[in-house]
């Protein structure tokens, strides 16, 4: 009965009550009591006042009160015993459990608060064997509070329940190619492994903290095992329905590519393209309003250099959805790789203007640098470092003050508590600062309290809880939370040799420094300057250990072929010509410069050949690589 009353209670509170007609709760009624006490005292219950007594404010506080108690209640009241003899008693057990838990989800997903359903959902499975809804909705509740790995563990679960579902099984796919690991970090390093690869960065700091706290069975596997599982879980999905969800067609093409792009071998990338442009084209038969399946059928026929017909897709995915960025930007490059330069500058300057995005930002600066000098650009790069700033400030005022929480929680699996969490507590207090803000304009030391270390063997500070402990692949990475901050850099110095001002490019090399000295991006960009300033045999070591830390850098890799071939080491510059080739194929610059370590090492007719599919490959080259759009659903 009390549960039943909860519960209805909570509804009517839910559906009919709003904050602004919300009537205080008063508790202080001793002038009545003062007033009647000689004629009602008989009448009146006793009250127990305590100073510790909780009295909700508003509306959304007294419907949590309500949920939370009468899930303690179904929680402690569950049947545990699976004996036949309480199936009945069991089943209404659950059920009263169930309800109260999705009214609970139904309120705190209003207030973003995942973390608190994700708990509540956990508590609930102790009892709630071979029960799918509870476990299909825990897994929700994880993906929804970024803790995609252990969703995609228990919708495995899931699938061993109903393996008929196909919603389990897209849901699967998705989780594998959008959430678990972060790919423009992962194609970086190219092609993956199961170590090179850094955790997906919407995960914030606490939640990287628990999962590094978790037991073992919960280590990631390769990148690319998971990519054939994800197709294997599209094929299935495929056939399970005839005709075949368009959605399932998407996500199976779209693990296609994935795995085209981390091949090395150019017959299966190739193959594996052609796969992926056949399924889209099937998703776009079914569904021809699709315009995610028209953004990616374009992209992969950019990959192959079939320009004219990408344009021809890309601009029906604009007029389906116009304001669409990835599809403005991979019409941008698609413009320049028609030559159409003043075209594409006003393309992206509108998509700028409306979406104050990184990417879109430096692809604005490539052609201003064409159109208009370097100068030009690096105001732009500068535009790009105030959006970065905005964009990383909010994820510093959210996790500042788990600093505390860590050093306070106790061991085990979960190391901070509810109220410690930060979709709970938004402030703390601090000596320094009282309102528990740090500014991003205090430098990128502050951005190190969100978890990341320059260097764990380099800076020992035993006062500092975010210390953890790296992997030596992860010794030598840039967390991807830094990945766009090193673009911009990256840019930035290239500009500034341009211009001739080695001084300030060194000044950029500085400011990121504190990141990680041993990650391969930093010694890239010593040997740029090294390179400007006519030191090659410094410039020479910086790629080399470029090189060693990420074989497959494409822009190292053109750097030290273009040093080789100037230093007159020919045989070498054609050996890392030909390893960019097998990254990058459809990028001329490598074709360009194996023809001419060719042609210096007297191999004309080959040089003639290469020269010339470097010339047909720069007619349909755009300015930025098609590979820097990264996009899934």
């Amino acid at each position: 009965m009390r549960q039943t009353l909860i519960k209805q209670y909570a509804q009517l509170l839910i559906k009919c009550v709003c904050k602004g007609n919300y009537p205080q709760i008063n508790t202080s009624s001793d002038d009545h009591n003062h007033n009647h006490h000689h004629h009602h005292h008989h009448f009146l219950p006793h009250r127990r006042n305590s100073q510790p007594l909780f009295v909700p404010r508003d509306v959304d506080e007294e419907i949590l009160l309500l949920l939370l108690l009468g899930q303690s209640s179904t929680l402690n009241e569950a049947v545990l015993d699976w004996q036949p003899e309480y199936e009945a008693q069991r089943e209404r057990s659950h059920q009263a459990a169930y309800n109260i838990l999705s009214l609970l989800a139904i309120f705190l997903s209003r207030k973003q608060a995942f973390h608190l359903i994700a708990d509540s959902y956990e508590q609930a499975l102790r009892f709630s064997f071979e029960h799918f809804q509870t476990w299909y909705n825990y897994g929700l509740a994880l993906i929804s509070s970024g803790q995609s790995f252990r969703a995609y563990l228990i919708l495995k679960e899931c699938l061993r329940m109903q393996p008929q579902n196909i919603q389990v099984y897209l849901q699967l796919s998705k989780i594998i190619l959008q959430d678990i690991y972060d790919l423009p970090s992962l194609f970086e390093t190219f092609p993956s492994s199961g170590e090179d690869i850094q955790p997906m960065l919407k995960q914030t700091f606490t939640q990287q903290q628990q999962q590094q706290q978790q037991s073992q069975h919960e280590q990631r596997p390769p990148f690319i095992d998971l990519i054939d599982e994800a197709i294997n879980y599209c094929q299935q999905a495929k056939e399970l329905q005839t005709p075949p969800l368009p959605r399932s067609l998407l996500l199976l093409a779209l693990a296609k590519s994935f795995k085209a792009r981390q091949s090395s071998i150019h017959h299966d990338r190739q193959k594996l393209f052609q796969s992926a442009i056949k399924e889209l084209r099937e998703c776009i038969e079914l569904d021809p309003y699709d315009s995610v399946a028209h953004f990616h059928l374009a992209q992969n026929l950019s990959f192959l250099n079939q320009t004219n017909e990408a344009l021809k897709s890309i601009e029906t995915c604009l007029l389906l959805s116009p304001d669409d960025k990835h599809a403005l930007h991979l019409h941008t490059l698609l413009l320049t790789a028609k030559k159409k330069i003043p075209e594409a500058y006003a393309q992206i300057y509108r998509a700028t203007n409306e979406y104050p995005d990184i990417n879109l930002l430096l692809t604005k600066a490539s052609i201003e640098e064409e159109l208009y000098g370097c100068e030009q650009s690096i105001v732009t790069c500068k535009e790009a470092l105030v959006v970065w700033k905005n964009e990383i400030e909010p994820l510093v005022m959210n996790n500042i003050h788990h600093v505390r929480g860590i050093s306070n929680s106790s061991a085990g699996n979960r190391t901070i508590g509810r109220s410690q969490n930060p979709s709970i507590n938004m402030e703390i207090e601090n000596e320094n600062n009282p309102s528990g803000i740090i500014k991003a304009e205090d430098g990128i030391k502050n951005l190190l309290l969100l978890g990341i270390r320059p260097s764990s063997g380099l800076v020992n500070d035993e006062n500092n809880s975010l210390i953890n402990h790296r992997s030596s692949t992860s010794f030598f990475s840039i967390q991807p939370i830094y990945f766009n901050l090193i673009q911009i850099f990256e840019h930035l110095v290239r500009y500034y040799i341009k211009l001739d001002k080695i001084d300030e490019s060194e000044r950029c090399l500085k400011e990121i420094l504190l990141l990680n000295p041993f990650c391969h991006q930093i010694f890239y960009l010593r040997g740029l300057i090294n390179d400007a300033r006519g030191q090659f045999k410094l410039a020479k070591q910086n790629y080399n250990d470029a090189l060693a830390i990420n074989p497959f850098h494409f822009s190292t890799l053109i750097q030290l072929t273009k040093l080789l071939i100037q230093i007159g080491n020919y045989s070498l510059a054609e050996k890392y010509a030909r390893d960019a080739i097998s990254i990058q194929p459809s990028n001329y610059q490598p074709w360009y410069l194996l023809s001419l370590a060719m042609e210096a090492r007297g191999e004309f007719e080959q040089s003639v050949d290469v020269g010339a599919t470097a010339v047909h490959l720069e007619e349909d080259s755009p300015i930025v690589s098609y590979h820097s759009i990264i996009r899934v659903l």
